[in-house]
């Protein structure tokens, strides 16, 4: 038979346009019209079947050929006995065109096939896990991925830095940062600058000296014994603070000078021509000058420095 020789010689695993080609030359046989690509696919289910060549062999009356010929084993006939040759051929042609189906397309797929449910899901993971262990196998990294590879094991570097551990802190390094050197420095501060109203946010350790650094002794450890909290250093009491007052003199002058200003800047900038007009335009800053001199003998403007003393003797 035609399809005996191709499975034979050929191949006994076509796919779907091979199985057409087939059926065309099969069915241009004369009595072979009715042959079907489902009875093709059938045919070469059972002929990977080593069940079927069994049954063949016993037909056999040659004692030459009373051994079966041993054929590569068909996996999916023996791993999923519940789906018949048609719905495996169905779902090599589904699974060409979608490797990676969905929970749902699964399930449309075994519905519309009239097939188990699990077992079509089961027959989808099988082939997943061929074709994954087949691009392993190929793969031109395989052999320098292995484990035995020695290039997986770097060569000797610089050691990390859990390796270079800094030297453990000793009372000698801990001396540089005591308080004795801030206790100087508050005393040469209190002299220089204004003390502030705030406390000083920076620690001891932010303070730098030109004084040299003295080693541990036994000296220096019962002087750094006695010594005052360091908080005490650098909160000074708080101290009032005094208003800086200009002189009254320059005050009134300004004020003065601010008001005449304002006043001229709205006026016409023409000289009078009579005395009434000069009484006239003077009189405002007559006023202004006649209130504040009542004000400052009233003792309104003490606050600035204004004393009806003042007032009497100029």
């Amino acid at each position: 038979m035609y399809t005996k020789d191709y499975a034979r010689t050929i191949n006994s695993y076509p796919n779907k346009g091979e199985k057409l080609q087939l059926l065309a030359k099969v069915q241009a046989i004369p009595g072979n019209d009715a042959f079907t690509l489902d009875k093709l696919a059938s045919w070469f289910n059972r002929h990977r079947n080593p069940a079927h060549a069994a049954s063949r062999a016993k037909d056999r009356h040659s004692p030459m050929e009373e051994t079966p010929i041993p054929r590569f084993v068909d996996d999916d006939s023996i791993l999923f006995p519940k789906l018949t040759p048609t719905h495996l051929a169905q779902l090599q042609g589904l699974y060409r065109k979608r490797p990676e189906p969905a929970e749902g397309i699964i399930t449309f797929w075994a519905t519309r096939l009239n097939a188990d449910r699990d077992e079509v899901a089961a027959w989808i993971q099988y082939q997943q896990v061929k074709a994954r262990a087949a691009a392993v196998a190929t793969s031109p990294t395989s052999e320098s991925a292995s484990p035995t590879t020695p290039t997986m094991f770097p060569k000797p570097h610089l050691p990390t830095p859990a390796m270079s551990m800094s030297p453990p802190h000793s009372p000698e390094m801990r001396m540089h940062s005591l308080p004795p050197i801030a206790v100087k420095m508050e005393g040469s501060r209190r002299s220089e600058s204004p003390p502030t109203m705030g406390p000083v946010v920076s620690p001891p350790v932010a303070h730098k000296s030109s004084f040299p650094l003295m080693p541990l002794t036994s000296q220096t450890t019962s002087i750094s014994a006695n010594l005052p909290p360091v908080a005490r250093l650098h909160h000074p009491a708080p101290q009032p603070k005094i208003p800086l007052k200009s002189p009254p003199d320059a005050q009134l002058m300004g004020h003065l000078r601010n008001s005449m200003l304002q006043d001229i800047a709205t006026s016409e900038r023409i000289p009078p021509s009579t005395a009434e007009e000069f009484d006239a335009r003077f009189r405002p800053y007559e006023r202004s000058i006649q209130s504040f001199v009542q004000n400052v003998e009233s003792g309104r403007l003490k606050h600035l420095g204004w004393d009806a003393s003042q007032i009497s003797e100029t």
